[in-house]
Protein backbone atom coordinates (compact mmCIF):
# COMPACT_ATOMS: atom_id res chain seq x y z
CA UNK A 1 0.00 0.00 0.00
CA UNK A 2 1.38 3.36 -0.72
CA UNK A 3 2.10 5.17 2.76
CA UNK A 4 0.89 8.29 2.60
CA UNK A 5 2.16 11.45 4.58
CA UNK A 6 5.45 10.12 5.04
CA UNK A 7 6.63 12.83 7.53
CA UNK A 8 10.18 13.65 7.82
CA UNK A 9 11.38 15.22 11.32
CA UNK A 10 14.83 15.26 11.55
CA UNK A 11 16.73 15.81 14.55
CA UNK A 12 19.24 18.23 14.49
CA UNK A 13 22.48 17.74 16.14
CA UNK A 14 22.82 18.64 19.90
CA UNK A 15 19.24 19.64 19.86
CA UNK A 16 18.37 20.84 23.23
CA UNK A 17 16.70 18.33 25.74
CA UNK A 18 13.10 18.73 26.37
CA UNK A 19 10.82 16.64 28.84
CA UNK A 20 8.34 14.42 27.25
CA UNK A 21 5.22 15.21 28.36
CA UNK A 22 2.53 12.56 28.56
CA UNK A 23 4.90 10.04 28.19
CA UNK A 24 2.47 7.21 29.95
CA UNK A 25 4.90 6.15 32.11
CA UNK A 26 3.18 2.74 34.21
CA UNK A 27 5.77 1.39 36.74
CA UNK A 28 8.13 3.01 39.38
CA UNK A 29 11.15 1.05 37.65
CA UNK A 30 10.86 2.20 34.46
CA UNK A 31 12.92 4.93 32.85
CA UNK A 32 13.36 6.17 29.03
CA UNK A 33 15.54 7.95 27.84
CA UNK A 34 16.95 9.25 24.29
CA UNK A 35 14.43 10.62 21.16
CA UNK A 36 11.47 9.57 19.68
CA UNK A 37 13.81 8.20 16.74
CA UNK A 38 16.29 6.47 19.58
CA UNK A 39 14.75 5.37 22.74
CA UNK A 40 16.11 3.06 25.29
CA UNK A 41 13.74 2.22 27.88
CA UNK A 42 15.01 -0.08 31.21
CA UNK A 43 12.94 -1.66 33.48
CA UNK A 44 14.86 -3.01 36.49
CA UNK A 45 13.38 -5.29 38.68
CA UNK A 46 16.05 -6.44 40.83
CA UNK A 47 16.29 -6.72 44.66
CA UNK A 48 19.43 -4.77 44.07
CA UNK A 49 17.52 -2.03 41.91
CA UNK A 50 15.14 -1.68 44.20
CA UNK A 51 14.87 -2.60 48.06
CA UNK A 52 11.77 -1.80 48.06
CA UNK A 53 10.47 -4.42 45.45
CA UNK A 54 7.20 -6.09 46.81
CA UNK A 55 5.14 -6.83 44.00
CA UNK A 56 5.67 -9.89 41.53
CA UNK A 57 6.38 -8.11 38.44
CA UNK A 58 6.97 -4.15 37.30
CA UNK A 59 5.45 -2.81 34.36
CA UNK A 60 6.51 -0.02 31.60
CA UNK A 61 5.25 1.63 28.66
CA UNK A 62 6.81 4.85 27.26
CA UNK A 63 4.90 6.84 24.72
CA UNK A 64 7.00 7.01 21.56
CA UNK A 65 6.69 10.94 21.19
CA UNK A 66 3.23 12.97 21.84
CA UNK A 67 1.37 12.12 18.82
CA UNK A 68 -2.08 10.48 18.70
CA UNK A 69 -2.30 10.74 14.93
CA UNK A 70 -0.44 8.13 14.07
CA UNK A 71 -1.95 5.34 11.88
CA UNK A 72 1.26 3.25 10.12
CA UNK A 73 4.71 2.59 11.80
CA UNK A 74 7.93 0.36 11.64
CA UNK A 75 9.86 -0.27 14.72
CA UNK A 76 13.10 -1.63 15.12
CA UNK A 77 13.77 -2.73 18.55
CA UNK A 78 17.16 -4.63 20.10
CA UNK A 79 18.24 -6.08 23.55
CA UNK A 80 21.70 -7.58 24.13
CA UNK A 81 21.42 -10.41 26.34
CA UNK A 82 24.29 -8.67 28.12
CA UNK A 83 22.28 -6.12 29.60
CA UNK A 84 19.82 -8.18 30.41
CA UNK A 85 18.35 -10.66 32.88
CA UNK A 86 15.57 -12.21 31.20
CA UNK A 87 14.68 -15.28 33.41
CA UNK A 88 14.49 -15.48 37.53
CA UNK A 89 12.33 -17.84 40.02
CA UNK A 90 13.01 -20.96 40.39
CA UNK A 91 13.86 -24.07 38.35
CA UNK A 92 10.60 -25.41 39.25
CA UNK A 93 8.89 -21.77 38.66
CA UNK A 94 10.79 -19.83 36.27
CA UNK A 95 9.32 -16.22 35.50
CA UNK A 96 10.43 -14.95 31.91
CA UNK A 97 10.92 -10.64 30.90
CA UNK A 98 9.11 -9.84 27.85
CA UNK A 99 9.67 -6.74 25.75
CA UNK A 100 6.74 -5.40 23.34
CA UNK A 101 5.01 -2.74 21.89
CA UNK A 102 1.80 -0.43 21.86
CA UNK A 103 -0.21 0.92 19.55
CA UNK A 104 -3.69 2.63 18.48
CA UNK A 105 -3.93 3.93 21.99
CA UNK A 106 -6.19 6.53 22.66
CA UNK A 107 -8.70 7.67 25.56
CA UNK A 108 -11.12 5.51 26.46
CA UNK A 109 -14.34 6.45 25.29
CA UNK A 110 -17.33 6.70 27.44
CA UNK A 111 -20.61 5.32 25.58
CA UNK A 112 -22.58 6.87 28.16
CA UNK A 113 -22.02 10.57 27.58
CA UNK A 114 -20.58 9.44 23.90
CA UNK A 115 -17.69 11.26 23.98
CA UNK A 116 -13.81 10.61 25.38
CA UNK A 117 -13.45 9.86 29.03
CA UNK A 118 -12.12 13.44 31.18
CA UNK A 119 -8.38 12.97 32.31
CA UNK A 120 -8.46 13.75 35.94
CA UNK A 121 -5.66 13.98 38.58
CA UNK A 122 -6.79 10.08 39.77
CA UNK A 123 -7.52 8.70 36.16
CA UNK A 124 -6.22 8.70 32.80
CA UNK A 125 -7.79 6.35 30.78
CA UNK A 126 -6.55 4.69 27.87
CA UNK A 127 -7.64 1.49 25.79
CA UNK A 128 -4.51 0.10 23.52
CA UNK A 129 -3.13 -2.93 21.85
CA UNK A 130 -0.12 -4.97 22.99
CA UNK A 131 2.24 -6.81 21.56
CA UNK A 132 4.46 -9.23 23.71
CA UNK A 133 7.54 -11.04 23.10
CA UNK A 134 9.12 -13.41 25.65
CA UNK A 135 12.55 -13.78 23.93
CA UNK A 136 13.79 -16.69 26.16
CA UNK A 137 10.16 -18.93 25.50
CA UNK A 138 10.42 -17.89 21.78
CA UNK A 139 6.87 -16.64 21.90
CA UNK A 140 4.42 -13.75 21.86
CA UNK A 141 0.79 -12.22 21.76
CA UNK A 142 -1.45 -9.17 20.59
CA UNK A 143 -3.91 -8.72 22.71
CA UNK A 144 -6.37 -5.20 23.00
CA UNK A 145 -7.02 -3.69 26.39
CA UNK A 146 -9.70 -0.72 27.20
CA UNK A 147 -9.51 1.19 30.75
CA UNK A 148 -5.73 1.10 31.41
CA UNK A 149 -5.01 3.69 33.99
CA UNK A 150 -1.93 5.11 32.79
CA UNK A 151 -1.85 7.61 36.08
CA UNK A 152 -1.38 4.42 38.65
CA UNK A 153 1.56 2.16 38.85
CA UNK A 154 0.46 -1.48 37.52
CA UNK A 155 2.65 -3.55 39.42
CA UNK A 156 0.46 -6.81 39.84
CA UNK A 157 1.03 -9.74 40.94
CA UNK A 158 0.23 -11.87 38.56
CA UNK A 159 1.49 -9.80 36.27
CA UNK A 160 -1.69 -9.29 33.89
CA UNK A 161 -2.96 -5.67 32.79
CA UNK A 162 -6.72 -4.60 33.62
CA UNK A 163 -9.33 -4.58 31.34
CA UNK A 164 -8.07 -7.75 28.45
CA UNK A 165 -11.29 -7.75 25.81
CA UNK A 166 -9.14 -9.11 22.86
CA UNK A 167 -6.44 -11.77 21.87
CA UNK A 168 -5.78 -10.57 18.65
CA UNK A 169 -2.94 -13.28 17.99
CA UNK A 170 -2.23 -16.13 20.27
CA UNK A 171 -4.09 -19.69 21.41
CA UNK A 172 -4.83 -18.56 25.08
CA UNK A 173 -2.86 -15.65 25.01
CA UNK A 174 0.84 -16.48 23.64
CA UNK A 175 1.93 -18.03 20.71
CA UNK A 176 5.03 -19.44 18.74
CA UNK A 177 7.33 -17.67 16.87
CA UNK A 178 10.36 -18.57 15.10
CA UNK A 179 14.35 -17.61 15.35
CA UNK A 180 15.65 -15.91 12.20
CA UNK A 181 12.96 -16.15 10.42
CA UNK A 182 10.41 -13.85 12.26
CA UNK A 183 13.36 -12.09 14.59
CA UNK A 184 16.61 -12.52 14.98
CA UNK A 185 19.62 -13.62 17.85
CA UNK A 186 22.85 -12.86 16.95
CA UNK A 187 25.68 -12.28 19.13
CA UNK A 188 23.52 -12.18 22.34
CA UNK A 189 21.50 -9.20 20.35
CA UNK A 190 17.48 -9.80 19.53
CA UNK A 191 16.18 -7.51 16.98
CA UNK A 192 12.65 -7.20 16.21
CA UNK A 193 11.01 -5.40 13.72
CA UNK A 194 7.66 -4.52 14.04
CA UNK A 195 5.10 -2.96 11.49
CA UNK A 196 1.87 -1.53 11.80
CA UNK A 197 -0.18 -1.32 8.67
CA UNK A 198 -3.85 0.02 7.73
CA UNK A 199 -4.16 -2.16 4.09
CA UNK A 200 -8.01 -1.32 4.76
CA UNK A 201 -8.26 2.04 6.02
CA UNK A 202 -9.58 1.54 10.33
CA UNK A 203 -8.09 -1.80 10.39
CA UNK A 204 -4.70 -2.09 11.81
CA UNK A 205 -2.30 -5.31 10.90
CA UNK A 206 0.56 -6.53 13.09
CA UNK A 207 3.61 -7.67 11.88
CA UNK A 208 6.95 -9.17 13.25
CA UNK A 209 9.47 -9.67 10.69
CA UNK A 210 7.31 -10.48 7.58
CA UNK A 211 5.30 -12.30 9.77
CA UNK A 212 1.62 -11.22 10.42
CA UNK A 213 0.24 -11.58 13.57
CA UNK A 214 -2.97 -10.76 13.15
CA UNK A 215 -5.39 -7.73 12.39
CA UNK A 216 -8.13 -5.49 14.69
CA UNK A 217 -10.52 -3.20 13.45
CA UNK A 218 -10.07 -0.26 15.67
CA UNK A 219 -13.33 1.30 16.75
CA UNK A 220 -13.81 3.92 14.73
CA UNK A 221 -13.82 6.74 17.36
CA UNK A 222 -10.45 8.16 16.27
CA UNK A 223 -9.90 8.87 13.08
CA UNK A 224 -7.59 10.67 10.91
CA UNK A 225 -8.85 13.87 9.19
CA UNK A 226 -8.43 15.20 5.58
CA UNK A 227 -6.16 18.16 6.88
CA UNK A 228 -3.56 15.84 8.50
CA UNK A 229 -4.21 13.67 4.78
CA UNK A 230 -4.38 10.87 6.89
CA UNK A 231 -7.97 10.86 6.49
CA UNK A 232 -10.42 7.89 7.55
CA UNK A 233 -7.43 6.03 9.11
CA UNK A 234 -7.35 5.02 12.31
CA UNK A 235 -5.30 6.80 14.64
CA UNK A 236 -3.83 6.40 18.02
CA UNK A 237 -0.39 7.11 19.96
CA UNK A 238 2.44 4.59 20.15
CA UNK A 239 4.57 2.97 22.75
CA UNK A 240 7.04 1.00 23.52
CA UNK A 241 6.35 -1.69 26.78
CA UNK A 242 8.18 -3.58 28.64
CA UNK A 243 7.15 -6.24 31.45
CA UNK A 244 9.69 -7.70 34.10
CA UNK A 245 9.20 -10.33 36.96
CA UNK A 246 10.90 -9.88 40.43
CA UNK A 247 15.17 -10.51 39.82
CA UNK A 248 14.78 -9.87 35.41
CA UNK A 249 15.77 -7.06 34.14
CA UNK A 250 15.44 -5.42 30.15
CA UNK A 251 17.40 -2.41 28.60
CA UNK A 252 15.75 -2.13 25.29
CA UNK A 253 16.38 0.13 22.68
CA UNK A 254 13.44 1.61 19.91
CA UNK A 255 14.52 2.99 16.27
CA UNK A 256 12.44 4.89 14.37
CA UNK A 257 12.81 6.24 11.10
CA UNK A 258 10.55 8.86 10.58
CA UNK A 259 10.20 8.14 6.75
CA UNK A 260 8.23 4.81 8.16
CA UNK A 261 5.35 6.92 9.76
CA UNK A 262 1.69 7.33 7.80
CA UNK A 263 0.29 10.40 10.50
CA UNK A 264 2.33 13.06 12.56
CA UNK A 265 5.13 11.73 14.63
CA UNK A 266 5.35 15.07 17.48
CA UNK A 267 7.78 15.92 20.06
CA UNK A 268 11.59 16.67 19.97
CA UNK A 269 14.14 14.99 22.14
CA UNK A 270 13.47 14.09 25.70
CA UNK A 271 15.04 12.27 28.36
CA UNK A 272 14.16 11.13 32.07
Amino acid sequence: MKMVNKILLGLAAGAVVLSLVGCGDLAGAGKGKGTKNNLTITVDATDNANKKLDKAYRRFIKQIGTSEKIAEIETTITFNTNDCILKAGTTASPTYANVGFVFDMNKTWDNTANKATTDTSESKLRDLVVFGFQPLKKRAYVEHYTGVNFKDELDTDDGSLPGKDANIFGNGSWASVTENTDYTLEDGVYTLNVKVKQTTKGTYEFYLGNKKLGSYKSSGKYVGKAADKIEDYAIGAVAGYVNCPKGTKVVANYVTDSKSITGKFEAEEFED
